[in-house]
């Protein structure tokens, strides 16, 4: 049985989780017309966050 906090808690959290992809995506692609190289560290950063979100 999962507690009811547990599932509110999981939501927030994917929530949270989401508003920062989104957000690392609108760095990325405002550098991306400004800098190239920021672009990209954008693009490393999501990817060390999904990696943490699957862990």
């Amino acid at each position: 049985m999962i507690a009811p906090e547990d599932v509110t808690w999981r939501e927030n959290h994917l929530k949270n989780m989401q508003l920062k992809t989104i957000a690392v995506h609108l760095v990325g692609i405002s550098c991306y017309t400004e800098n190239f190289c920021c672009f990209w560290w954008a693009t490393l950063f999501q990817i060390v966050s999904v990696n943490k979100m699957l862990v």
